[in-house]
């Protein structure tokens, strides 16, 4: 999946392709270790 990540008042919104919400962080590294972490977890085996 794709995502967005976009920078809002000194944080990371992480958007999915059609914009809709999935995640907050502090920074971009923050935020792409989250985005690993939840493409893991939701993944099929």
């Amino acid at each position: 999946m794709l995502y967005n990540l976009v920078n809002r008042g000194g944080h990371i919104e992480v958007l999915d392709d059609c914009g809709r919400f999935v995640l907050s962080a502090d920074t971009i590294g923050e935020a792409n270790r989250e985005l690993n972490e939840l493409e893991k977890r939701t993944s099929s085996p």
